[in-house]
């Protein structure tokens, strides 16, 4: 289950990494969604704005 991925060791910075206390399961997961959000807003923003360049191109060449 997802839920409980974060139990999985990881490594990061060639070190083991697992959460074990309430503390550093609430890091992880400020982390996670921190870095979830920012690529949520990253890829809304380059929908918009291919989406807007798309539609300027098309709206170029009716004129």
């Amino acid at each position: 289950m997802i839920v409980f991925a974060h139990h999985v060791a990881v490594e990061l910075l060639g070190r083991e990494f697992s959460p074990r206390t309430p503390l550093e399961h609430a890091f992880t997961f400020a982390v996670v969604g921190f870095v979830l959000a920012t690529s949520l807003y990253g890829t809304v923003t380059i929908a918009r704005k291919a989406s807007e360049l798309i539609r300027t191109r098309v709206g170029h060449r009716d004129a």
